[in-house]
Formats: structure tokens, sequence, C-alpha cells
């Protein structure tokens, strides 16, 4: 498994579209019309901000490098 640099974090999270004001029951990762993102969705917005971005990042990546700085931050705190 491959870690991102932070700079490539960084550079993907910057291009992100900025979501309008919704209610709280709107899902994180939402269409433009606040509805849940399926599977091949997410997948091609990670694509096309990383286009955006001008790295190379896919929902693996994303979901690993989180879960180890999470993992990584538990342990530093003694959780």
């Amino acid at each position: 498994m491959k870690h991102l640099p932070l700079e490539d974090i960084k550079n993907f999270f910057s291009s992100l579209i900025k979501r309008p004001t919704w209610r709280d029951e709107v899902p994180l990762f939402a269409t433009e019309n606040g509805k849940p993102l399926d599977r091949s969705q997410w997948a091609e917005r990670v694509r096309e901000y990383c286009q955006r971005a001008g790295v190379k990042v896919t929902p693996y990546d994303l979901r690993h490098t989180f879960f180890d700085f999470v993992s990584q931050t538990q342990e530093k705190i003694g959780k």
C-alpha cells in the first residue's frame, strides 16, 4: 500500500468543489442535489478532483491513508 504525500492530500482536498449550505441530514459525500453518492459516482468525482489537483489518488489510497493517520494519532494520545 502506498502512503500519499501530505502535499498531494492538501492539493486533492483544496480542489474539492465547495458544497452549498445544506441541512444536517444531507450526507457529507453528496451529489449536487444533496443525494448520497454511490460508489461509481464517488470514484468518478475522485478522478475529476485528481485531474484538477494534478495528483494521482484513488478512493483506496484515501481510505487507507486516513486509517493510518487515525491509527497513528490514537497511538500518540494513548487510546
